[in-house]
């Protein structure tokens, strides 16, 4: 698996290079130190989620707070999709830049081209994991970029500081012809929206079949989107 940790060390790398020519944002641009620990043959699925906030900035792993307690207790005990989330579950954002709440990402007009070139840089990252790993790639949280009829909209604004992160992970992902069987959307984990959208019929019976459909579902339009 050296081109897996050959991907993790240039992830490292790119920190790095992005702290240095944004010094005052340094403390700001955050690696996820967890994937130095992580063991390519034990992952089962690559999970995505927005940025990272205050919890995570302050401990360099991603997706631990709130939101992330209800991401493990879900993987593990909720749905028994894996027996150590830490383990088994490999954790990235769309974008390494810490802001205390996603949307505040559509204010910072100062570092545009960070934001920019940063979720460019994770989507075509995660699909390249996802080859290597050949496991289910699950994109949480939508950015407002997908609208309650279910209308993709990539262009930039303030109401979807995440929008250059969707359009590059359809461009990589066509461009890669790695295919999107194992690419699956899903609301995010804070508030419990993940968990209350799988139960919104009640308790499945199969989880991963119930979630192989809901992360279908949200993934209509998505790569006809322009």
């Amino acid at each position: 698996m050296d081109r897996f940790k050959k991907e993790i060390e240039g992830f490292q790398k790119q920190i790095t290079h992005w702290q240095t020519n944004y010094p005052q944002w340094r403390e700001s641009i955050v690696f996820n130190e967890d994937l130095l620990k992580i063991d390519p043959l034990e992952v089962r699925f690559i999970l995505v989620g927005d940025n990272p906030g205050k919890e995570e900035q302050k401990e360099k792993r991603y997706l631990i707070g709130t939101a992330g307690q209800g991401a493990r207790r879900f993987f593990e005990e909720t749905a028994h999709l894996v027996d150590s989330f830490d383990r088994q579950v490999m954790v990235l954002n769309k974008t390494p830049v810490f802001t205390p709440s996603t949307m505040d990402l559509g204010e910072l007009s100062e570092i545009e081209v960070l934001l920019e070139e940063s979720q460019k840089y994770m989507a075509q990252l995660m699909v390249r994991l996802r080859l290597i790993l050949d496991c289910p790639l699950w994109i949480t949280g939508f950015g407002g970029c997908r609208n309650t009829k279910g209308e993709w909209n990539f262009k930039i604004a303030k109401s979807r500081p995440l929008a250059p992160f969707f359009k590059a992970l359809k461009e990589e992902i066509e461009e890669s012809r790695v295919g999107d069987d194992k690419l699956g959307f899903f609301k995010h984990f804070s508030y419990a929206h993940f968990q209350k959208d799988i139960h919104r019929n009640g308790i499945p019976t199969d989880y991963l079949t119930s979630l192989s459909e809901i992360g279908s579902h949200y993934k209509i339009n998505f790569f006809e989107t322009k």
